[in-house]
Parts: structure tokens; sequence; C-alpha cells
């Protein structure tokens, strides 16, 4: 399965969730700067992680992926004059069967 290759026959490709994904970042980044809590499933979390660090998408699940389970989170900010982006705090679960 390559980034190209869409889910079932109507389904998104994982680069068409990327490009989804920044267009949500661009949408955040063009509003005031501010505290903003984004609400979302784990697949497009992960996109705008991948979206925000500059990472390749990967064919066959190979590289890296970022685990989120219900409830969990990640704490990120952007700063326009260094254009950096740092990850604050990853709680991907609470559930220590999920990392044993």
């Amino acid at each position: 399965m390559t980034p190209y290759t869409h889910f079932g026959e109507t389904g998104e490709s994982r680069l068409e969730v990327k490009l989804r994904a920044g267009r949500a970042l661009q949408g955040l980044l063009d509003r005031p700067p501010a505290h903003y809590l984004v609400v979302a499933h784990g697949g497009i979390l992960n996109m705008a992680l991948f979206t925000a660090m500059d990472m390749p998408l990967h064919a066959n699940d190979q590289g890296p992926r970022f685990v989120f389970c219900n409830t969990g989170y990640a704490d990120f900010t952007y700063n326009p004059v260094r254009h950096a982006w740092r990850l604050w705090a990853f709680d991907n679960c609470n559930d220590a069967t999920v990392n044993p």
C-alpha cells in the first residue's frame, strides 16, 4: 500500500488525509496567536504531526506512527519567527496493554 492508495473504493489516500491536515494547520496558523484545542481522530492527528514535523509518508506501514488512544493528545506549538514546531507533550495511552 502506498501513500496514494485509496482506502476502499471511496476512501481517502494517506496523502489526501495529510493534505487535509495541512489545510487545517494552515487555518489555525491564519488565526490570531492563542491556545487552540483541536479534537479529531488519530488518523488526522497523525497526519497533522507528520505535516508539522515535515515528515514524509512511507509505503506499507513503514516509518513512524503516533499512537493515539481514546482521549490521547499531543501538545505542540509553532514559532513563526524560527519556523519551528515543538512537541511539548504526547500522551498516547494510559493503558499498559498497548505499550507493554
